[in-house]
């Protein structure tokens, strides 16, 4: 499978195994999802219609709101809603951004190419001129100067491709995945570089062709530069204030981009990140983890290193339900070590941090779980159970607040955090390593 494809895999395995434990709800997750190929000629609108039924029978009361409802595979790429698989949804208006801006790209140079061979087009006005008296046809001229603009065109197209393919490989390390032209389907490829190819020889092509085939032979054999007629210079001039227009929308846009890339750059997550580094560990067992905190702890120039389920930022969080007076309320939960807040200097607005001796009896909750539980100030929660039993069945107390932090993406409102500690939830390794040469450390 390629790397760009939104259902990658490495391993299929049968589901049909006795020791997967689907029974255990430590075993599901969010990411799991349920595959079905209908039969032919089944009716669509009557699985669409089961599905929506489905939760009325065989889920909890409290979740009955949820509705089930299925979606093509081949949607999964754009689909906002139920998301990716393994990879977030890509907007459509993302694309048609990005298409628009390819226009726009492309019109312009269609203009610069009309102005240019307009400009010059009165030059080759005694070989026009020549030409006419020796017998050519308006229609035979207009045919040659079609003819550069499409070989023009087509060495363009060629060169294009070439700088494209050696772009996207320098890419592939700032990206994480393999872009190639290779990965798109030969034929639809091939249909638009045409269109592409045909469309932009057409635009740029046919205004300079009439032009220049419309000079008079006489006057081309006078004068080696002709001047333009009034309605060919307010054309010209025309031309020039779109091309301006379409350059000043750039410019708006770029500006616009350097504005939002300085506030990702300066937006203030919750924690600290320069020099913070995580990674996935290969293993589950607990006591494996923590000797290889301790070891990467004795690396030079390591400060700290702490152990958590997942990084600081991601696109994914675990997440369970709790009944808060009489609602139900969803809490995303957060399991990290005695280090983990100190390494990323998240605040401690109220209370103490996560000891081992507390694992998950006690835990730490974030500033937008507080407001949830409607409590006037970080103090006033202090100690209170909540039934929060997702940890090993019983309560847990609340042991101290903590500031909001963004965990996942900035266009989504941080969500009611619940932080323990519990080893053996762990799976990556973060650490802290001092100065602006991580290299030598990380090697």
């Amino acid at each position: 499978m390629p790397d760009a494809t939104d259902f990658p895999f490495h391993v299929l395995f049968s589901a049909q195994r006795r020791d997967l434990s689907f029974g255990n709800w430590n075993s599901v997750s969010s990411g799991h999802i349920t595959i079905a190929k209908l039969r032919e000629g089944a009716d669509e609108a009557a699985c669409e219609r089961y599905l929506w039924q489905l939760p009325d029978q065989d889920m909890e009361e409290n979740l009955k709101d949820r509705r089930l409802h299925p979606v093509a595979l081949t949607d999964l790429h754009q689909n906002q809603e139920v998301g990716g698989v393994y990879h977030e949804p890509i907007p459509k208006t993302q694309i048609y951004t990005l298409s628009a801006i390819a226009i726009l790209l492309i019109l312009i140079a269609c203009v610069n190419f009309v102005n240019m061979a307009s400009a010059l087009g009165s030059q080759r006005a005694r070989e026009v001129g020549v030409r006419k008296v020796l017998g050519s046809l308006r229609s035979q001229l207009m045919g040659q100067f079609m003819m550069e603009a499409i070989i023009i065109t087509l060495t363009a197209i060629i060169v294009g491709l070439g700088l494209a393919e050696l772009t996207l490989m320098s890419l592939d390390e700032q990206l994480g995945i393999d872009l190639r032209l290779r990965h798109m389907p030969l034929g639809q490829l091939t249909l638009w570089l045409v269109g592409i190819w045909v469309i932009v020889s057409v635009i740029s092509g046919v205004y300079p062709a009439l032009v220049m085939a419309r000079f008079r032979p006489i006057q081309a054999l006078k004068q080696s530069h002709l001047r333009m007629g009034n309605g060919q210079l307010n054309f010209g001039r025309s031309l020039v204030v779109v091309q301006f227009f379409i350059s000043q929308i750039f410019i708006i846009a770029t500006l616009v981009v350097i504005a939002q890339v300085h506030y990702s750059k300066t937006k203030d997550m919750g924690y600290a990140t320069p020099g913070r580094y995580y990674t996935y560990l290969a293993t589950n067992d607990a006591s494996e983890m923590i000797r290889f905190r301790d070891r990467v702890l004795t690396l030079p120039g390591v400060m700290d290193a702490a152990l958590s389920q997942q990084g600081a930022a991601t696109w994914s969080s675990w997440r369970t339900y709790m009944e808060w007076e009489s609602e139900f309320t969803e809490v995303d939960i957060l399991l990290w070590d005695d280090h983990y807040q100190d390494l990323y200097e998240i605040e401690q607005l109220a209370g103490q941090p996560l000891v081992k001796e507390d694992s998950v009896t006690t835990v730490l909750i974030n500033e937008s779980f507080l407001e949830d539980l409607g409590f006037a100030s970080a103090e006033e929660a202090l100690g209170t159970q909540l039934p929060l039993t997702y940890f090993n069945g019983n309560p847990v107390q609340i042991r101290g607040v903590v500031r909001d932090f963004q965990l996942m993406s900035v266009h989504q409102e941080i969500p009611a955090m619940a932080i323990a500690y519990q080893e053996r939830s762990y799976r990556v390794v973060n650490f802290h390593i001092a100065g602006d040469n991580p290299e030598p450390t990380l090697a």
